[in-house]
């Protein structure tokens, strides 16, 4: 495919707008990433440039391209381009708007006008809109931490859309789509207890994942961390407790091999524990999986009235990993839990700000009586990003 996207790169001035929506289609029918910053540039300078001709469905078919295939360098022109769509939000469908706003969470990025569009453009019109387009807009909100405030609120409408009884044929059709939706809402901390029953019932995951528990999505184990912290309450199904450890297993990462080649995240890790050991000393801190949804170790240790390091119990240090979420120490103090951030877990565009897995990962911490401390990996790029 290098090929052809050097052909399509090398005619595109020759093309009609309607004929790349095709060409690029094809690259997203295929699953085939757009490597070529300058070509996705070019996309980007023509769909400005026709902006208020340009089909729709071309439109969503360069969109769906270069939402796939953006590269970071090109990330600060696709915020360029989603304010120039702004204009065109009213006459573009809602599935239109769906791929459009879906730019902002490839690019880690809060655009706020076209966010608080196309959410008010869902809200007037959501007993029509599809189960999928319902995702596709939650999405973004989720996972940049972005509330727009809307009237009725964008997020217990959408709960609200999971009660319908004519939603049960699509829940039925797009089982996955429905997991979505929960996953993030749960991450919001807002629980549609029907929905949750039926999406962490063992048939239906065994039917929507297949039979083996290494195919089940690290969703369904979120949506159960959540419930456990966010939502006591909840009196519905469950997942078994083997099944929750051998995916929080399956899902962690584990901490970086001194004795294998490092990558930059990795040897922020160390570095961040080495400091420690040398500050509080190896008996006064200990690298644990507070929680079960979340990949990534979190590095424990408290203090005393008088702020002192306190020695970290045998029994906490000892408590095996993946077997559920990691309660206090019994011991009196300030237990604090250094959350150590990558770039990934941040919203770009808002000064270091926690996206929304990590905003949830920050509100469990407190919820369970740790202080948590974020601890933001800075790149040599991270200027340029």
């Amino acid at each position: 495919m290098y090929e052809l996207e050097a052909r399509l790169e090398d005619s595109l001035d020759l093309l009609s707008v309607e004929e790349i929506g095709v060409a690029t289609l094809g690259f997203f029918k295929t699953q085939t990433v757009i490597h070529g910053a300058s070509l996705q540039e070019a996309l980007i300078r023509r769909i400005i440039k026709e902006v208020d001709t340009i089909p729709e469905q071309a439109l969503v078919s360069i969109i769906k391209a270069l939402r796939m295939s953006l590269v970071i360098p090109v990330w600060p022109m696709a915020e360029s381009l989603l304010g120039v769509l702004c204009s065109q939000i009213g006459r573009i469908s809602l599935k239109g708007c769906a791929h459009i706003v879906l730019l902002t969470a490839r690019t880690h990025s809060v655009h706020s006008q076209i966010l608080d569009l196309v959410s008010q453009k869902l809200l007037k019109s959501i007993d029509q809109a599809r189960l999928k387009d319902l995702e596709k807009v939650l999405y973004p909100l989720t996972t940049l931490n972005y509330d727009p405030k809307t009237s009725p609120c964008i997020f217990e409408a959408i709960a609200a859309e999971l009660n319908r009884p004519e939603r049960q044929q699509e829940f039925t059709i797009h089982p996955k789509c429905l997991v979505a939706i929960v996953h993030y809402l749960a991450l919001l901390s807002i629980f549609p207890h029907d929905a949750i029953a039926r999406v962490l019932d063992m048939n239906f995951i065994r039917e929507t994942y297949g039979r083996t528990n290494y195919m089940i999505g690290r969703e369904i184990l979120s949506i159960e961390t959540c419930l456990e912290i966010d939502s006591p309450g909840y009196s519905g199904p469950r997942l078994p407790e083997d099944v929750r450890n051998y995916l929080s297993k399956r899902y962690s990462t584990f901490l970086p091999n001194r004795e294998k080649r490092l990558s930059k995240h990795g040897a922020f890790v160390l570095d961040v524990i080495d400091t420690l050991e040398i500050v509080l000393g190896k008996e006064c801190m200990v690298c644990k999986y507070v929680l079960p949804n979340n990949s990534r170790a979190d590095v424990v240790f408290g203090l005393d009235r008088e702020g002192k390091a306190l020695p970290i119990p045998d029994d906490y240090r000892n408590h095996p990993d993946f077997t559920g979420v990691l309660r206090l120490p019994k011991v009196d103090g300030d237990w604090r839990a250094i959350v150590l951030c990558s770039l990934n877990m941040l919203v770009r565009n808002r000064a270091g700000a926690p996206n929304g897995e990590t905003a949830a990962k920050i509100r469990h911490l407190r919820k369970l009586g740790y202080t948590p401390l974020m601890v933001t990996f800075l790149s040599p790029f991270r200027n340029r990003l």
